[in-house]
């Protein structure tokens, strides 16, 4: 397979922590929502909801959704018709703990958004896909436990009332997936220790998971079908110390890959980004095409870096959404 990007453009640029978006195409016109917030881990983020009506080439602000505490990675469906929104809030404690939940909105028009409950998921779980499936909908929540992470995939026929499906064999939280032409489900589950190698599955007609683990460490994964491969964009680094991942990471940054069946990553190029970035999410616009869109921080890391060279990066800084498109033959 052959692929062709295109400059990435800017998208958001405002000065705000803007991250983890999520693409939709609804009614004729694409649909973006992100994070909005002064920090990656400061806990005041609302949920930006933007559309285009020429294929991402100009986006303008639909609404903004706040209220359930800090709340992040939304994620974009049509659901029975409509645009839905399903969104991670989590909500700090009188005692300094936090506790994790999920709120969900709904439009006909794609700027009045409607609030409506969603039922089934763990207490204490964080959403963080949906995408349809088997006449319905799947979708994936994570949660903290002891010692690791624990995923687990749940369906819905009215993307309100929902039922686990399945709670992943192995530990995982952020879960990205997709269905192929045949209409099979795979995914790619983030692991959060060691090499941080995430696993790669699949899970067959009968529901049994098979998986394996990708070569690569990467966190905020997108995973596409497309041209019988796999398109994965995701946050890559290198490791400081190969032999000692504690001794912390390296020129992260966005690169992206083609994935085969069988597991085997193949890179076809690193985007502009760098720092805090990636979280892709795609739109397939033509036939051997998808926009793409990712968030990244490179223009401030690198404006810094120049700056000061000798000074590490402690200041929290801002982050961009931009969008490339790829074409494949």
């Amino acid at each position: 397979m052959k692929i062709d990007l295109t400059a990435a453009d800017v998208l958001v640029r405002d000065g705000k922590h803007n991250a983890f978006p999520s693409l939709c195409s609804f009614d004729g016109k694409l649909f973006m929502a992100f994070r909005r917030a002064s920090a990656h881990r400061l806990r005041d983020g609302v949920i930006a909801i933007y559309s285009s009506i020429d294929e991402g080439r100009s986006f303008q602000l639909a609404t903004v959704l706040s209220g359930h505490g800090d709340m992040r990675d939304p994620r974009l469906c049509v659901v029975n018709g409509k645009l839905a929104v399903y969104i991670g809030c989590s909500y700090e404690q009188a005692d300094g703990s936090v506790e994790h939940g999920i709120c969900a909105y709904e439009s006909a028009n794609g700027v009045d958004f409607t609030e409506f409950a969603v039922n089934g998921f763990s207490e204490n779980s964080f959403i963080w896909g949906c995408i349809p499936y088997r006449d319905g909908y799947v979708a994936t929540s994570y949660r903290r436990t002891a010692d690791d992470f624990e995923s687990s995939l749940y369906f819905s026929c009215d993307g309100k009332n929902w039922q686990l499906y399945m709670v992943l064999p192995v530990p995982a939280n952020e879960t990205s997936l997709c269905v192929d032409d045949t209409g099979e489900l795979y995914g790619i589950g983030r692991n959060e220790f060691g090499d941080m190698t995430p696993v790669f599955f699949h899970i067959t007609g009968d529901d049994c998971f098979e998986y394996t683990r990708l070569s690569v460490a990467m966190h905020g994964v997108m995973l596409k079908n497309a041209g019988g491969k796999f398109i994965v964009a995701a946050r890559c680094w290198d490791w400081r110390n190969e032999n000692d991942f504690t001794a912390g990471r390296q020129n992260v940054r966005t690169d992206l890959y083609t994935l085969e069946y069988s597991g085997s990553l193949n890179k076809v190029a690193t985007l502009p980004s760098g720092g805090d970035c990636s979280y892709a999410s795609s739109v397939k616009v033509a036939e051997n095409e998808l926009y793409m869109i990712y968030y990244s921080q490179h223009n401030y890391t690198e404006f810094l870096q120049k700056l000061h060279p000798a000074q590490p990066l402690v200041t929290p800084l801002p982050c961009d959404i931009y969008a490339i498109r790829l074409r494949w033959s």
